[in-house]
């Protein structure tokens, strides 16, 4: 008998329940007991990430849209996908999602006749090839074998997250749509919320770049796919592109339940540039204009938020047109909206280094007002420019003990003011949170024109900034050299400190007076 795991009907999505219970359950069952459901959560972000854009693609084909703001508010107040409209699209196109499928094997290609690899090289964390094992302890001579339902995880993030650089047939390899860039989620109360309130406006026009055409059909559907061009691809759509074939993978099952060892794994489509993924904030370069919002691992994502909620006819960039959307269909005050998740994944050229999840409440005011973005860019620009001081005075203490007077800052002195500028925004993560939240409700009209943060906001916010940088600061000179010349050095770089949070803080801290 043929292998065979059918993703419409055997468990594999990891959901938390409404009372916090782990469970999987099949795509079918996901979507039509999303509202009894929190959230779809696995350990690995980028898994999440791309379920989730797995799960929205099959929605769009299910409700055929949504076309504008009033249809997405029916399916709102609706609270519930509709199982019989679920079964119905899913009996349609069943064998398309069966994992092994002798003819359209799901998110695959058949057999290619190439080299078997670990299935280890369809996890971006795990040991295999170029990268480095930093969250596990298999290596390609010890290969795993894995159930169908973590191969069918593993499979769709690859072909999301699958990063470029190597060498491979037809051509080298190149990003999947979301190996470079955080993406961003809005969050709801439950699984039904969160899909809805990232269900954007489906039409010829919407998303921008991508929109909707005759040929703009979800992967499982597309009965002759396009042929690899080495110079990239447009995807004919938004479904085409959410569920974008980066790679050609076949995975090659073992026994009856059955486990998977081995693939094959090719590129497949190359994405042309341009395109703008709605799910990602892009901030604007003078060499090579809008580009995605990277992930750092010294930078908390919060120090970004403005990039994220930014106008898209800002300067600087713009935010994710899931968010633009968001802004049309939420009425004030409802409730809907709880939060963003942030998902990332660090990448030096082929390797991933890193990944990451953070949630950031969102007051829906921020979604409407452009000059409440504008005052929490005014927070975030106080805020580095304190850090700077504090930077400076940390390597000041260096050169001053070392008597190095010269313009050029010394790498010792460069480390100690790199980490106390470290423990400077570490100590703000908190305190950043306050400032988010209280801004939109610290408004005052003055000569018609809204005033954020006008009084309280500005000065608590200025306090916790010196704080954070007088701590800083303090844990830097901490152990110093305790001779005359260190003692001497430690007055000066504080009073190189203390001058220059004067200078920048002076006006909002008097405020308090």
């Amino acid at each position: 008998m043929a292998p065979s795991f059918n993703l419409a009907t055997e468990p594999w999505i990891p959901c938390i329940t409404l009372d916090g219970r782990y469970i999987e359950l099949s795509l079918r069952d996901a979507l039509a007991q999303a509202h009894k459901l929190r959230e779809l959560y696995d350990p690995s972000p980028l898994v999440t990430m791309a379920l989730h854009r797995l799960l929205l693609a099959v929605l769009h084909r299910v409700v055929d849209g949504p076309p504008n703001v009033p249809a997405w508010r029916e399916l709102w107040s609706a609270a519930s996908w509709e199982a019989p409209a679920i079964d119905a699209y899913l009996g349609r196109w069943h064998g398309r999602f069966d994992l092994f499928d002798s003819d359209y094997p799901f998110y695959q290609v058949p057999p290619m006749g190439s080299d078997h690899h670990p299935v280890s090289r369809l996890a971006q964390e795990q040991a295999s090839g170029n990268n480095p094992t930093l969250f596990d302890h298999h290596t390609s001579h010890a290969p795993e074998a894995i159930s169908g339902a973590e191969a069918a995880r593993r499979l769709v993030t690859t072909q999301a997250y699958a990063l470029g650089g190597g060498v491979s047939k037809p051509f080298n390899l190149s990003d999947g749509a979301l190996a470079r860039g955080v993406g961003v989620l809005a969050l709801g109360d439950s699984l039904f919320e969160t899909l809805a309130l990232n269900l954007v406006q489906y039409g010829e026009h919407y998303p921008d770049t991508l929109g909707r055409s005759v040929g703009d059909l979800p992967a499982w559907e597309q009965d002759s796919p396009e042929e690899p061009n080495r110079s990239g691809t447009h995807p004919h759509g938004y479904l085409d592109y959410l569920t974008w074939q980066s790679r050609r993978i076949h995975l090659y099952p073992e026994g009856n339940q059955p486990l998977v060892v081995h693939c094959e794994i090719q590129q497949r489509m190359k994405l042309v540039e341009g395109i703008l993924d709605p799910f990602k904030p892009y901030v604007r370069t003078k060499e090579r204009g809008l580009q995605p919002l990277r992930l750092r691992a010294d930078r908390a994502m919060w120090r970004d938020s403005d990039a994220l909620l930014q106008w898209s006819t800002q300067e600087r960039g713009r935010r994710p047109g899931t968010l633009g959307w968001l802004a049309q269909v939420l009425r004030p005050g409802s409730g809907q909206l709880q939060g963003l998740a942030v998902f990332g994944l660090g990448a030096d050229q082929a390797k991933a280094l890193l990944w990451r999840r953070e949630r950031l409440p969102l007051p829906p005011e921020y979604l409407g007002d452009e000059g409440l973005v504008e005052a929490l860019q005014r927070a975030l620009q106080l805020a580095d420019d304190v850090s700077r001081v504090v930077y400076s005075a940390a390597g000041r203490l260096v050169r001053e003990a070392s008597a190095e007077r010269g313009q050029q800052v010394s790498p010792l002195a460069a480390g100690r003011g790199r980490r106390a500028e470290q423990g400077y925004w570490a100590a703000l993560d908190a305190a950043f949170g306050t400032v988010f939240a209280e801004l939109p409700e610290d408004r005052t009209v003055i000569d018609g024109e809204p005033l954020y943060g006008h009084v309280h906001v500005w000065s608590d916010w200025a306090s916790d900034l010196r704080q954070a940088a007088l701590d800083a600061f303090s844990s830097a000179a901490q152990g110093f050299d305790s001779s005359g010349r260190g003692l001497q050095a430690v007055a000066v770089a504080e009073r190189q400190l203390r001058f220059g949070l004067g200078d920048r803080l002076g006006e909002y801290l008097a405020l308090r007076a």
